[in-house]
């Protein structure tokens, strides 16, 4: 799926008559302005996703999981500068995280720490060091979600009832004029936005990789 089209901006807001009666250009660019507003929401793309087989690097970090960003939905190489353990680690992903996880052979007494060696159990899969973990796979999304192809079409029609610009939630100030000068206040656009029906939309996607390694 794509990013919505103006016909399709028109199609879902029918019963708008406020963005019926605006020009292609005016959508055009509410449509860009919606995709720009997801985009800081959700902390992620959603299109142009990499070709599949790019390879990224990787800070490692002395533990068993190692966080992926941006989203990856498949792994076809991991290698740490010099050995290739692809065997050992499963990828987990879902619509708002990605991360890699030892996978350690298990014996009756509990898990056994597969390493280089194969004699030192305290190491930890990906050891610490920069750019030293070399990922492959496939980056990104292949399509557009669904919930998120709504969540545009609803963002641009607030954005033309509303009659708001995207510089009101990129900039965090607002000025306004007072007798004996300007006072700055907290701008207000981004929740004027957002409410608990849209939230729901986009929350679920949003990329947080701080909470992965307690999954």
């Amino acid at each position: 799926m794509a990013w919505p089209t103006v016909n399709e901006i028109k199609a879902y807001s029918a019963d708008v008559p406020e963005v019926v009666a605006s020009s292609d250009s005016v959508i055009e660019g509410k449509i860009d302005d919606a995709k720009i507003f997801i985009k800081n929401h959700c902390k992620q793309e959603f299109d142009n996703p990499e070709e599949a087989g790019t390879t990224k690097y990787f800070n490692g970090n002395d533990s068993d999981v190692l966080d992926l960003y941006p989203r990856c939905t498949a792994v076809t190489a991991v290698v740490d500068s010099t050995y290739d353990f692809t065997s050992l680690v499963n990828l987990k992903y879902d619509n708002n995280y990605s991360y890699l996880e030892a996978d350690y052979p298990v014996y009756g007494y509990g898990a056994r720490y597969r390493v280089r060696d194969r004699l030192d159990p305290d190491k930890k899969m990906f050891m610490l060091g920069s750019n030293n973990i070399q990922v492959t796979g496939t980056w990104g999304w292949d399509a557009i979600p669904e919930d998120i192809i709504n969540a545009c079409k609803e963002i641009v029609e607030r954005l033309i009832l509303k009659r708001l610009d995207i510089r009101q939630w990129l900039t965090p100030f607002k000025s306004e004029r007072t007798g004996d000068g300007y006072s700055y206040n907290k701008a207000e656009a981004g929740s004027s936005i957002l409410d608990y029906e849209l939230a729901s939309k986009l929350d679920p996607y949003i990329y947080n990789l701080a909470n992965i390694t307690k999954l």
